[in-house]
């Protein structure tokens, strides 16, 4: 079977970047499948994942960089000519969007392709822009399949779509456990220094779990535009003696093990990754019960504590609970990796392997 998966950079830093190399890689070395990532261009040179010599990578140097609305619009025309061009020579058996841009994309140059086609969703419904949505509307069901990640979005999708399944995001096989550290009194957080992911209100959390228990840490791990504005709050709120910002690390799972537990203070998310992965490395987590993702990962008061969105004090609670009771998070982190078996690459690459089956009969 020949597969390809289609987005702007498949190497660049990111969390569906990541699991572009989960599958791929899998599909390569465990299904003996012909993969291929086709990448619209090359963001930089750097190479941020490390895939099997099996699987294919190619850029077709597509830059839509116009802003004038004409200019734009020819040039993207011309980009869904060069991309057609090369799907209809590659002869692919299913070719995989990775974004909606990319699912919106292969619809518009869908005839006269003998491939199946895939759409993927990697940000939750409500995340997206009207003008997205309604383009959704418009295209989504000339795909073959719509996979979401979520129960909401399954939901939201399948009240205009017959085409939706729910797959899961995997866990990489690195991330695996060895032996919870009941010892750490660190505290682990992590991802793009954003708004979206909250770390405002965890620092806001901070004081009142750091003045009841002053002995603890938090390290935060990550890299975005708002580095300097957390700092400047870990700075005001006096903190820098027990919060710190990390550089961000490739290799993520060989830091979780000096962890005591995972702390996530999103205020959305699609299906957090890095929530599954610290499970999966025995983690207990204290997180938001944002509208997706953390209440479908965790199970609450067994491997994690959710708490209200947005509730800088309760979330301070749930915090000091979880250092304030050793055995809770001895148990919780047995629960953890019991839980996380749900999305090992293996089950969810079988899932994917049945879909596949199903769209060639």
């Amino acid at each position: 079977m020949k597969i390809a998966f289609l987005f702007d950079d498949s190497l660049e830093l990111g969390g569906t970047q990541r699991v572009i190399n989960s599958l791929a890689n899998y599909f390569a070395t465990y299904y003996d499948y012909e993969v291929e990532l086709i990448n619209f261009y090359r963001k930089s040179d750097k190479r941020h994942f490390e895939y099997d010599s099996k699987v294919k990578i190619t850029y077709l140097d597509i830059f839509l960089k116009y802003k004038n609305f004409l200019l734009k619009y020819k040039e993207k025309l011309r980009s869904l000519k060069i991309l057609k061009e090369y799907l209809k020579e590659q002869k692919y058996d299913i070719i995989i969007g990775m974004s909606a841009r990319f699912n919106i994309y292969l619809v518009q140059v869908k005839k006269r392709l003998d491939s199946k086609l895939i759409g993927t969703e990697h940000i939750f419904y409500d995340g997206h822009s009207l003008k997205t949505k309604l383009r959704k509307k418009i295209y989504y069901n000339k795909l073959d399949i719509l996979s979401v990640l979520t129960d909401y979005d399954y939901e939201k999708y399948s009240k205009f779509l017959n085409n939706v399944v729910k797959i899961h995001n995997p866990i990489p096989d690195a991330f695996k456990f060895k032996k919870y550290n009941k010892n750490s009194k660190k505290i682990l957080a992590a991802g793009r220094l954003t708004k979206q992911k909250g770390f405002d209100m965890l620092l806001k959390a901070m004081p009142t779990v750091i003045k009841k228990c002053p002995d603890w840490k938090l390290e935060i791990f990550g890299q975005g535009e708002e580095k300097e504005e957390l700092q400047n709050l870990i700075d005001t709120l006096k903190l820098n003696d027990n919060v710190e910002i990390m550089d961000y690390v490739e290799n993520f799972y060989e830091i979780t093990d000096n962890y005591s537990f995972y702390v996530m203070s999103s205020r959305y998310e699609a299906f957090p990754c890095v929530l599954i992965e610290t499970q999966a490395k025995g983690l207990p987590a204290v997180s938001f019960d944002c509208l997706t993702g953390p209440g479908e990962i965790i199970n609450n008061e067994k491997d994690g504590l959710l708490v209200e969105p947005e509730n800088i004090e309760k979330l301070s609670a749930a915090i000091t609970r979880m250092i304030e009771n050793d055995n809770m998070r001895i148990e919780m982190s047995g629960k953890a990796v019991k839980n996380s078996e749900r999305f090992l690459i293996k089950k969810i690459c079988s899932e994917w392997n049945e879909l596949f089956k199903k769209l060639e009969n």
